[in-house]
């Protein structure tokens, strides 16, 4: 399997009976039984974290929000041990859904912006990233949609609404007629300047938590449980590209939402 049909996740024990474990449910919908990785923990010598092999795993069963591995060679295993596996990257990509279409409350949506139909640039190149889930940059074909031009506000006032739930923010757009933007959609919007960035706060977006196309960097989060949070102090340009991610249930004070829609053909 090429390099570039293939992402690492790393998975870590969270709990051990005998030669077998349950991994953290982080990466748990990424992996099939039978997927056998590689085990090591990490100590740190002169500041410097270095791994320690342990051996290798195979996953026993999966379910929708944990794992459990075998030791190949029925090694005891610890809390904290890591098995690092590679799978095919379409394995993270999320499922296309068929949703009814949201009629559009005129009244309620007289501050969108459009944006445009077209292939934007995502991302940033690795030489300016600040984080490794930033990269690389690449094309993105995106169909013309509408956003708020700015988050949620109370009432009719300028506070941004914050401390909300992802669903409690599905639920607030879809009353509107509307839905919450992709994370790319919002990246284009407020990178280009059809929409304002917010002082705070950040803002949830309908997109899972997922390596970008070419980014081969595992991390443990990456799946099906945790949804991209965008956004952050304006007037850094940089924090347009900056992925944060929470579960849906957090209702964090610095989090609220803008909402989008398609644009009639």
């Amino acid at each position: 399997m090429s390099s570039t049909a293939v992402v690492t996740l790393i998975a870590t024990v969270v709990a051990v009976q005998g030669s077998s474990a349950t991994i953290d449910k982080g990466v748990a919908e990424g992996l099939h039984a039978g997927d056998r990785g590689s085990l090591y923990y990490e100590l740190r010598v002169n500041g410097e974290r270095k791994r320690v092999p342990v051996g290798e795993a195979d996953v026993e069963s999966t379910a929708e929000t944990v794992s459990t591995l075998h030791s190949v060679e029925g090694k005891s295993l610890r809390p904290g041990f890591q098995a690092e596996f590679e799978i095919p990257r379409e394995r993270l990509q999320p499922p296309v859904e068929s949703k009814p279409p949201l009629q559009p409350n005129p009244a309620l949506n007289a501050d969108m912006v459009t944006v445009s139909a077209g292939t934007y640039a995502i991302g940033v190149p690795y030489e300016t990233a600040r984080y490794y889930n930033e990269v690389p940059r690449f094309q993105r074909r995106l169909a013309a949609f509408q956003i708020d031009h700015a988050a949620a506000a109370e009432g009719a006032g300028s506070t941004p609404v914050t401390g909300v739930t992802y669903d409690e923010a599905v639920a607030a757009c879809a009353r509107r007629g509307a839905r919450l933007p992709t994370e790319f959609e919002w990246e284009v919007a407020v990178g280009r300047g059809e929409a304002a960035a917010n002082d705070p706060p950040m803002e949830w977006t309908a997109s899972w938590y997922l390596p970008y196309p070419g980014n081969d960097h595992g991390e443990p989060e990456y799946g099906r449980i945790y949804r991209v949070v965008r956004g952050g102090p304006a007037g850094d340009a940089q924090r347009v590209h900056e992925r944060h991610y929470f579960q849906p249930d957090a209702r964090d004070p610095q989090i609220g939402y803008r909402c989008a829609r398609e644009v009639a053909p």
